[in-house]
């Protein structure tokens, strides 16, 4: 299940007169919503479009496009028309025509059965194969902002090789109609990141494990992840062993997308790796409500 506070996404928003429209996406749903009010109730770059859509979302049936509300917040409006449907095409790139992904494994839309949504862009499926059923975690994109990253992020996993501490890739997702690249698919691991299972007793093993993957990923492989944090970590229960996952930011150190500039990438990686949570607990040698303390 998609956390609340992770649900919805403003992708748009215009002012024009005294009149908001903005463009709202609920990721639950995979839909658009158009959401229009005087700019005294939804001012913008604040996000209320969002507030206003929680508190009608529930009572909306599935062909509705938009609705306006009045200064006070009710609805005065709600529409069907297709004209009012905002959602963008995105475009998904043929399979034929990425020569570096015809040695991977593939599996159909098809043969996917969905599970649950992990999160935006990220769902939770099974399928079965010579091995009986399996879940997985896909990640797709449904609009166009994020297909570079997803794009990005399919290459560079596919192409990482085996690690203990690195997700491993599993297989492109295509389409069925025409074998078009929606997405990939990595295993699922069941007990949550660190984020989320924050009653786990977070081993200095899994701090070093950590160090040692990003000094890999830093010096062996010149790649930057650009996003570690709880979570997007794991621990695979068979092997004990702490995860990174989610490359989607990740990027070759030099390049123009890489961030922090050349020169700092080891201290500021550290920094990122020992700023895991306030609340966890760091087994025999910190207490709870602190951060772990280290010199870099």
């Amino acid at each position: 299940m998609i956390e609340p506070s992770d649900r919805f996404w403003v992708v748009g928003e215009q002012v024009k007169g005294n009149v908001h429209t903005g463009q709202v996406i609920d990721w639950d749903q995979r839909r658009w919503y158009t959401i229009e009010g005087p700019v005294s109730l939804i001012p913008p770059d604040e996000n209320v479009d969002i507030d206003v859509l929680k508190c009608y979302v529930g009572q909306l049936g599935q062909t509705v496009q938009s609705i306006t509300v009045d200064d006070k917040g009710l609805l005065v409006k709600v529409s069907s028309d297709p004209e009012d449907d905002r959602t963008l095409t995105t475009h998904y790139p043929r399979f034929a025509t990425a020569p570096s992904l015809q040695n991977c494994l593939t599996v159909h839309l098809s043969q996917l059965t969905e599970e649950d949504r992990l999160g935006p862009s990220v769902d939770l499926v099974s399928y079965v194969d010579d091995s009986g059923t399996s879940k997985f975690a896909v990640k797709y994109y449904m609009i166009y902002q994020t297909r570079h990253w997803i794009r990005n992020e399919l290459h560079l996993t596919k192409a990482l090789p085996r690690h203990p501490n690195i997700l491993p890739f599993d297989r492109v997702v295509l389409s069925d109609a025409e074998p078009r690249i929606l997405g990939f698919t990595t295993p699922y691991i069941h007990n949550g990141t660190i984020e989320q299972n924050k009653d786990r007793v977070f081993k200095l093993a899994w701090l070093q494990q950590l160090l040692d993957v990003v000094d890999y990923l830093n010096f062996d492989l010149g790649i930057a992840h650009q996003d570690i944090a709880p979570r997007n970590l794991l621990v695979d229960p068979k092997t004990d062993n702490l995860l990174l996952f989610d490359f989607d930011r990740a990027a070759r150190i030099g390049q123009p997308s890489c961030f922090p500039p050349s020169g700092t990438m080891s201290a500021a990686s550290f920094s990122l790796c020992t700023k895991l949570s306030r609340k966890m607990t760091i087994s025999g040698a910190w207490n709870t409500e602190n951060r772990i303390q280290t010199r870099c």
